[in-house]
């Protein structure tokens, strides 16, 4: 097998100032870190995303005799572990990848409508691309040197609500060459991203997992259409049936329990599940969010520490 060298997109800094809470504004949470608002807001300002490589190779024999097969035999530490899961060779079609020419993303609810929505797009070679957002009339042309990071700003407005109704608001990326992205939703007090999965690696059936436990108690569900005429069935915990998504629309569902539901469409679906201000331990709220593998992509042998 030859040898892959694994790309981690480093996101957007995300000031992790846990301190929102039902009962306290936003504007308080710089106490929390110990930062002044202008110290705060140097470290964005300063901040540059950047890629971290490293030269891990895949076993040769992956899923025949694999040597971690027996205990103690192979160590991967964490970073590497992280590595070989977020990024793998564009070239292997056993398995899926991050890396993509052609994505589907969204923004799930913050904590409120405020901050700044990003895209940080990342590539190992020269090519250009845009970002668009065809229900709301707006795109943006990219250009990137291998091996650098551009941001792209996406407008507040993007963020989909999760009231069960279908929003023009789904993000559609496209480039010459594979690209990897993260998207980030930065406010003040609540900033999370999440590593985009592109349209090729994207399925028709998904298993929820999210987290509930919050400021309101809400897990959150959202998925982009890929195609018109899509077809949606939710059942499980939550139960939502003959959701009808043209290409790019986003449909938003929240729930006290979303875990275990199972989603199945008649067209490929991009799904986030996230948490607009998520109790994790004790302490206050955080946005939380993440994009979902389909049912397509899981296995049953993991390397893991």
């Amino acid at each position: 097998m030859n040898e892959i060298t694994k790309f981690i997109l480093i996101a957007l800094f995300s000031v992790s100032i846990n301190c929102i809470n039902a009962q306290e504004d936003a504007t308080n949470c710089n106490s929390c870190a110990g930062l002044s608002a202008s110290e705060a807001q140097q470290l964005i300002d300063n901040y540059k995303p950047h890629i971290v490589t490293s030269g891990l190779k895949k076993p040769a024999n992956l899923g025949v005799s694999a040597p971690w097969k027996t205990p103690g035999t192979l160590k991967v530490s964490k970073i590497q572990a992280a590595s070989q899961l977020k990024s793998v060779s564009e070239s292997s079609s056993s398995v899926q990848t991050n890396l993509g020419k052609e994505f589907w993303l969204a923004f799930p609810p913050n904590y409120d409508q405020s901050g700044t929505l990003s895209l940080d797009i990342t590539s190992r070679a020269n090519t250009s691309g845009t970002v668009s957002i065809p229900g709301m009339d707006w795109s943006e042309n990219f250009t990137i040197t291998a091996n650098q990071v551009i941001r792209i700003t996406v407008p507040i407005e993007a963020i989909a609500e999760s009231n069960r109704v279908a929003y023009d608001k789904g993000i559609h990326v496209v480039a010459e060459d594979a690209i990897a992205i993260t998207g980030t939703h930065y406010r003040m007090g609540s900033a999370e991203s999440y590593l985009g999965i592109p349209v090729k690696s994207l399925g028709k059936e998904y298993l929820c997992l999210g987290w509930e436990r919050g400021a309101r108690g809400q897990g959150v569900v959202s998925i982009v259409s890929t195609t018109d005429n899509t077809i949606i069935d939710v059942t499980g915990p939550v139960t939502i049936t003959g959701i009808t998504l043209n290409r790019g629309q986003v449909y938003g569902f929240e729930a006290s329990l979303v875990s275990g539901s199972y989603i199945r469409a008649t067209n490929d679906v991009a799904v986030f599940s996230s948490n607009d201000c998520a109790n994790i331990g004790a302490g206050a709220c955080d946005h939380i969010v993440e994009q979902l593998p389909p049912l397509s992509s899981f296995g049953k042998e993991f390397v893991s520490q």
